[in-house]
């Protein structure tokens, strides 16, 4: 089976959302579907709930982009989004 990075689509709202606990690398998030407002945003945590060391806050509204970090995390990783709609995004890591 070939090796590579992991994925898991969001369909976000407002919950919070763990993708992997534990070491790992973020290498991307990709917007499939904007949201509403230019006030909806998803917070990256480098922890195993929505809370504690933040990775980055993504405007969601800014359009549909590929947004790449290669960065690694210690903790685990978390995804919250305060929103107004739904928004698509898919988060590939390590």
């Amino acid at each position: 089976m070939p090796q590579g990075f992991k994925y898991l689509n969001v369909n976000a709202t407002t919950a919070g959302t763990l993708i992997k606990t534990g070491a790992g690398v973020l290498h991307a998030i990709c917007v499939n579907q904007k949201s509403g407002t230019s006030t909806d945003t998803m917070t990256v945590y480098d922890n195993t709930a929505a809370s504690g060391t933040i990775i980055g806050t993504i405007n969601l509204s800014a359009g549909q982009d590929v947004l790449l970090y290669d960065v690694a995390f210690q903790t685990g990783l978390e995804v919250k989004c305060t929103i107004t709609a739904t928004a698509d995004l898919t988060i590939v890591y390590l």
